[in-house]
């Protein structure tokens, strides 16, 4: 496109955007279109706000012209910032990052978070608390989609203490702060941070349906966690008329399956049944296999605790028809482990043999996969690659101690509490060191095996989904 005098001989981005706006004949409406507004525009034009980079591409894509060509040799005018337009362009930088994390480009979302701290550092005074606590919010989030809860924690509590007069920022963030002291086995101090969100939403300060039935779960999750099923039943059941004007089908499959989780820990199969046959409803309706599939490996895995094996082997079999074809590795080495379990129970050891083995393969190959990116996608984090791995070993250990090799069996235990030992996760640190005592223990190895009860006493044993 040939440059009139006008563009060219413009000083400032400001100039530069107003001249090719007029040149091109479009109203500041137009220009605007629906990511900014009218006051924006007007407030570039004159120079009261330096346009970001993410910004400026919307507005080069609008104009017909590489950032660049804005760019070129323009000076900035040293005005006084317009507030309202700052925080515009500063709110949408920050949907962006939110949508990067969503989709699970973290490390592009950081950067960009990098960016915007960058962004806001001359206007760091005069910035209202609820736009100021975002970056560090946000940062917070982004490391606990990356499963580091002990980076995203300081983060949430700089942006706690910007924001703790701001009753629904302060609520996100102690949600999300919940979620991470969850994930570093605190749930007492996740439940706290979750229950100062409840009193806001029971305070209707909140409007947002989803969030609110967010904490809910979450709030449900923390007493699962400390073994209080029935407190946990009764915030599900507080929950359950949001639902009708809920309008996301996988927070209502969510919450019926935390409905029927905790039905079945009290062993009331028949609303077991009830709930999580809605669950399953609304996952195999929106095409959601694999969280159709975890509902029915869960279901199984409790059946073959309770020794219902007939109904276990139904619900494997329903997951087995659910994941074919997918790709997944993580759930199909849970399959294969359940598989598995459920064959060391009927006394079918070559069976079991061989599905102890594909758990192990799928999960082995899920962890190096993981290990080896930097960015993931929103799906592949099913569950966590240490958590798989470990479990899988963990079984394929109980099969080699059921055939007698005890060599075998003490190498397979050893790696998995090695490898988890380095995580989190404490629930499963609980139960593998628990698996390796009883069984060291029926051996007559009493010294050893009162290492690892030892070991498993210092443990908080938890677990359940995580809503954030």
């Amino acid at each position: 496109m040939e440059m009139s005098s006008g563009i060219a001989h413009a000083r400032t981005v400001a100039e530069r955007v107003r001249a090719l706006r007029q040149h091109k004949g479009l109203t500041e409406e137009e220009l605007a279109g629906g990511n900014l507004t009218k006051r924006y525009v007007m407030a570039l034009e004159r120079g009261a706000v330096r346009p970001s980079r993410p910004v400026l591409e919307v507005i080069a894509s609008r104009l017909d012209a590489p950032i660049d060509e804005l760019l070129a040799g323009a000076t900035e005018l040293s005005i006084k910032a317009d507030l309202d337009a700052l925080q515009e362009d500063i709110v949408y930088q920050t949907n962006l990052a939110k949508l990067l994390i969503r989709s699970g480009k973290v490390a592009e979302a950081l950067r960009l978070i990098d960016e915007i701290e960058r962004y806001c550092e001359p206007y760091s005074v005069a910035l209202p608390a609820n736009i100021a606590y975002l970056v560090p919010f946000l940062r917070g989030r982004a490391h606990l989609q990356r499963l580091a809860p002990d980076l995203a924690r300081p983060e949430l509590e700089a942006a706690l203490v910007i924001a703790r007069a701001e009753p629904e920022p302060a609520a996100r963030i102690r949600n999300l702060l919940g979620v991470v002291y969850f994930e570093m086995s605190q749930p007492r101090r996740a439940l706290e941070q979750h229950l100062h969100c409840l009193e806001t939403i029971r305070a209707h300060v909140i409007n947002d349906i989803y969030f609110r039935v967010t904490v809910y779960r979450n709030v449900a999750a923390d007493y699962w966690a400390m073994n209080e099923p029935r407190q946990a039943l009764g915030i599900y059941r507080e929950v359950l008329p949001l639902l009708d004007d809920l309008d996301d089908v996988e927070q209502k499959a969510l919450v019926y399956w935390g409905m029927a989780s905790a039905h079945m820990a009290l062993r009331d199969w028949r609303e077991t049944r009830l709930y999580s046959a809605q669950a399953l409803q609304i996952y195999e309706a929106s095409g959601n296999r694999d969280e159709a599939a975890s509902v029915c490996l869960n279901l199984a895995e409790t059946l073959v605790d309770d020794n219902r094996l007939d109904e276990a082997a139904a619900f494997l079999k329903r997951a087995e028809k659910l994941l074919d074809g997918t790709a997944n590795h993580a759930i199909l080495s849970f399959l294969h482990r359940d598989l598995a379990s459920l064959a060391r129970r009927k006394a079918q050891p070559e069976r079991a043999a061989m599905n102890a083995a594909k758990s192990v393969e799928l999960a082995r190959a899920y962890y190096r996969s993981t290990a080896s990116s930097d960015d993931q996608d929103g799906a592949l984090f099913w569950q966590d690659p240490v958590r798989t791995y470990a479990e899988a070993l963990e079984m394929a250990a109980l099969v080699q101690e059921d055939q007698g090799l005890r060599g075998p069996a003490d190498v397979l235990f050893e790696q998995a509490i090695a490898l988890i030992e380095s995580e989190a996760f404490e629930e499963t640190r609980y139960a593998i060191s628990m698996s390796y005592a009883t069984v060291l223990e029926a051996r007559g190895e009493f010294r050893k095996a009162a290492l690892y009860y030892r070991v498993s006493a210092t443990l908080n044993p938890r677990g359940t989904r995580r809503g954030c």
